[in-house]
């Protein structure tokens, strides 16, 4: 553990911005959610929708079964 204290107290100073801690008060250094969006959050979207589309295709023609029921 000593080791790693000087270390840590070094690489801390950078990430001060503003009196907020980098990784987690500071707002400004962490990438937009609308512009950067990463290819698994694309993929699942596109699931959701295809999903969807599904969904209200079997509930399309299946419904005569629902009305029955």
């Amino acid at each position: 553990m000593a080791a790693t204290s000087p270390s840590l107290s070094l690489h801390t100073p950078p990430l001060m911005v503003d009196g907020k801690h980098g990784l987690t008060g500071d707002r400004t250094r962490r990438a937009d959610p609308k512009i950067f969006v990463t290819l698994g959050e694309t993929i699942n979207c596109a699931f959701v929708i295809i999903q969807f589309f599904f969904l209200a295709f079997f509930v399309a023609k299946y419904s005569f079964i629902i009305k029955v029921i």
